[in-house]
């Protein structure tokens, strides 16, 4: 969705229709990582909760879940100008390379 409001690719769809495509493959890959991620954690969550940077990914994920949710409402609902979608398609992808880094991160922290 976020290359898409970029103007990279599947143009042919709005980006309202396309939102609604890829609802159920958004909530169901979000369902996925969340699960998996969390039994991660539970397998070492002693020597994770030491390093100081999960809180940091943590937020980031939070900020980035609840952001995604709300933007894809809002686009749903809204046709934005261009120039709105590509600075909300920016602050989703620096929020999710955000959770990456931090993720990858704790190995080395």
């Amino acid at each position: 969705m976020d290359f898409r409001l970029l103007g990279f690719g599947m143009r042919r769809q709005s980006a309202s229709e396309l939102s609604s495509d890829l609802s159920r493959w958004t909530w169901t890959g979000l369902i996925v990582m969340l699960t998996t991620g969390f039994l991660m954690f539970f397998r070492r969550c002693h020597a994770i909760l030491r390093k100081s940077v999960v809180a940091d990914q943590m937020v980031f994920l939070l900020s980035a879940i609840v952001y995604g949710i709300i933007m894809q409402g809002l686009m749903t609902r809204l046709e934005t100008s261009p120039v709105l979608g590509r600075l909300a398609a920016c602050v989703s992808l620096a929020l999710w390379i955000s959770v990456l880094s931090a993720g990858r991160m704790i190995a080395f922290v």
